[in-house]
């Protein structure tokens, strides 16, 4: 089937626009990137074919230029662009290596104790690490007012996939008050663990940081059941 012929929302590009790039399935994603198919073949179809000869993603990654132009249906820019995605992968993950650091929790506390401090509104930032338990993403995710902030746990979850996140946690601040979580802090806290276990990605630990003291739902057991 041609792409012209799914529906406009079903179409790889439209609903990468649409609903989101990480909503792709890899051969949509690879389609995307070969751009068009051939008289007989849609890209989509040439996309599955590619991912059934080299038997998946973790064999795509060593494909050369040279394998991926003998794949048929795929052409010299298509197998050009193609190595050029693998390599532009793999520069990518020697740069998140090379600026890692083992997780250390309490340096992460002090900092974002500074961080905080200067804040009038509510902040929750996410700090993901891989297998190995090295950091590879550390941001604030959301911003709220001086009482309160919304997140959706799915928005936090999302991030972790996004980079291939293990497990993770999050430190968010209080700028008037206490440490001490809101029932809202709680219900989000657990409502977040029982989503990522799903997924078999780990919370390690929820820190709220007030102005003078910080509560970690790990210390307090807070999130067991």
């Amino acid at each position: 089937m041609n792409i012209k012929d799914l529906p406009i929302s079903e179409r790889p590009r439209e609903k990468a626009i649409r609903f989101g790039i990480d909503t792709l399935s890899n051969a949509e994603v690879i389609a995307i990137i070969i751009g068009s198919g051939t008289k007989n073949h849609s890209a989509l179809e040439i996309a599955n074919k590619l991912l059934i000869e080299s038997c998946g993603l973790d064999s795509l990654k060593k494909c050369s230029y040279l394998e991926f132009k003998n794949i048929k249906g795929i052409n010299d820019a298509n197998a050009i662009k193609l190595a050029a995605c693998v390599e532009f992968a793999k520069r990518i993950t020697t740069v998140n290596f090379e600026n890692s650091k083992k997780l250390d929790k309490q340096s992460l506390i002090n900092k974002y104790f500074l961080y905080f401090k200067e804040k009038n509104n509510e902040e929750i930032a996410l700090i993901i690490l891989n297998k190995q338990n090295y950091i590879i993403c550390d941001k604030v995710i959301a911003i709220g007012n001086e009482e309160s902030l919304s997140i959706s746990p799915s928005i936090v979850l999302r991030n972790i996939i996004k980079v291939n996140g293990s497990h993770f946690l999050i430190l968010h601040n209080h700028p008037v008050g206490i440490s001490e979580p809101s029932q809202a802090d709680i219900s989000f806290t657990i409502n977040l663990i029982k989503l990522c276990s799903q997924f078999k990605i780990r919370m390690i630990d929820h820190i709220i940081i007030s102005k003078d003291e910080y509560y970690s739902f790990y210390n307090k057991k807070r999130y067991q059941k």
